[in-house]
């Protein structure tokens, strides 16, 4: 892939430039359109209801996220609220000489990914540090906003993150107690995908089909008309 004479070295331009914005494209689909092969794992007996699972699971994935966006949008909000004024800047330290140990949560971009990456990764508490002559400040406002971030967490770590793994247990043992009927549902569902109309029906109920193809285009006719 050329770029703008310098052959396939994407690194030295910029990463809006059309050709690195393409190449992730690219990358992107290639990289789904290899992982769809996991739907002809449906047709295997074992598998298959691995599969059926997986399915269900990012369905309870797709709930937990909605309550962690709440969660991750108002403690942000509370966050930056309360470390805003502080900064590493040494030009823009308070009258009190108050600063924080380390800035990520006093501006927009770092407290974003900061409180993101702690659902990985807890801990940290420096983060929320407030810091005076090299000695952390346990006043009031500066006390609470540790105590803030330390809530913030437990809600990630302790509570939503064992209530999602509840969830796919759950998803998991109902599956499981069902496995064969919901294995050959959803095998059913993949192969019904590449018949032909006609071919839903086996002989002789495939008169059926003609029968209601029939009707179909009796009562489009008589709309046209």
């Amino acid at each position: 892939m050329d770029v703008d004479g310098y052959g396939d070295n994407r690194a030295i331009v910029s990463g809006n430039h059309v050709v690195n914005v393409g190449a992730t494209f690219v990358s992107i689909a290639a990289s789904m359109s290899f992982f769809s092969t996991v739907r002809f794992l449906l047709l295997h007996r074992k598998l298959g209801p691995v599969v059926v699972c997986i399915i269900r699971v990012l369905k309870d994935t797709a709930i937990i996220f909605v309550l962690f966006f709440i969660i991750y949008v108002s403690f942000a909000i509370g966050t930056f609220s309360m470390f805003k004024p502080f900064t590493l800047n040494h030009n823009n330290i308070t009258e009190d000489g108050f600063k924080m140990n380390k800035d990520d949560l006093a501006n927009v971009k770092g407290l974003f990914s900061a409180m993101f990456w702690r659902l990985f990764d807890p801990g940290e508490n420096d983060l929320a540090s407030i810091i005076k002559d090299g000695e952390v400040s346990m006043q009031f406002s500066h006390f609470v906003g540790l105590a803030f971030w330390a809530v913030y967490q437990a809600i990630l770590v302790i509570l939503l993150v064992n209530i999602f793994i509840a969830m796919m247990n759950t998803t998991y043992m109902n599956v499981s107690q069902c496995a064969d009927l919901e294995w050959k549902y959803s095998k059913s569902y993949y192969q019904v995908q590449f018949l032909t109309p006609r071919a839903v029906l086996p002989p002789p109920f495939r008169l059926i089909y003609y029968y209601a193809k029939l009707m179909y285009k009796t009562k489009s006719n008589e709309a046209i008309k």
